[in-house]
């Protein structure tokens, strides 16, 4: 199982090592925006700078008298005179300033390893969602987002997002305490995983009639887990394992099953298969 996830870590990083992130400033952003500012008669300072992958945030406190809706109503001659195709404006009450973000001349590729090798402790199902404007990685736990869609234009990371989840899902959960079910239409998004030893199925579901019949397993398999759950007088699965390595799991529920793995079923390419089987999913 191990040379499987290793051989998944190389195609998702191309590196087991986690590779320096250097943000790099705009020094220019200092002088232009003090003075395009001043010139629409708005009055401050610049607090601080920071340089995320994608964009530049600049802290600026207003000047007494000043209004935030000034800069508002000028972020269309301000982006047109920073050379930007755009810009965005938001509190920031950490710093007691607003954060005035700018693209970045260049965007920096963030690897799959630098958000992975973050800390994540007290997790269920810690899954690398990428970093955000400062470059702090940001992770998820699955086991509070029980469903999720993931929708976007062509080419706007909908699939990368997807394989950082599953990647990041396989290398930090045991095989024995997470089951995949992957649906995948059209053949092509989740080859990679084939070798999983947690496929609930054993391969790669493809077949739109085979997915309709996982989906209806899985949600006979929900019922009854909820039912044992609730006899358990459990909240939730993370409580169950908890009473059950603690041996408070009385001897009835105890005989139905003995433990109860996550399962996180992801399915690509969801708008295809409800062309086909639109009605059937529908009824599930």
């Amino acid at each position: 199982m191990s040379a499987i996830l290793d051989e998944l870590l190389i195609a998702e990083t191309g590196t087991f090592k986690q590779t320096e992130f250097k943000n790099s400033i705009d020094e220019t952003l200092r002088t232009k925006i003090p003075e395009i500012l001043k010139s629409f008669s708005i009055e401050g300072h610049i607090v601080d700078i920071e340089a995320g992958p994608k964009v530049t945030s600049v802290y600026y406190d207003l000047a007494p008298g000043f209004s935030i809706k000034a800069i508002e109503a000028k972020s269309d001659d301000l982006q047109v005179k920073l050379g930007k195709s755009s810009l965005s404006i938001s509190k920031a009450p950490e710093k007691n300033a607003w954060a005035i973000e700018v693209p970045n001349s260049e965007s920096n590729s963030i690897p799959f390893g630098n958000v992975f090798h973050s800390n994540h402790i007290g997790m269920s199902l810690p899954a690398a969602l990428g970093v955000d404007t400062k470059g702090r990685p940001v992770y998820l736990d699955v086991a509070k987002t029980p469903h999720m869609l993931i929708a976007g234009q062509t080419g706007s990371g909908k699939s990368v997002c997807l394989y950082s989840i599953i990647t990041s899902l396989a290398l930090n959960c045991p095989h024995t305490d997470l089951q995949f079910l992957l649906i995948d239409p059209k053949r092509v998004g989740f080859r990679r995983y084939r070798k999983l030893h947690n496929l609930i199925s054993g391969n790669i579901i493809t077949g739109v009639e085979e997915a309709i019949l996982a989906l209806k397993w899985l949600v006979q398999e929900m019922e009854a887990r909820n039912s044992i759950i609730d006899e358990c007088g459990c909240e939730d699965i993370k409580e169950f394992k908890h009473k059950l390595n603690l041996g408070q799991i009385d001897e009835m529920p105890l005989a139905k099953t003995t433990d109860m793995p996550y399962i996180v079923a992801v399915i690509d390419e969801y708008a295809d298969l409800m062309m086909q089987s639109s009605k059937e999913l529908e009824d599930i």
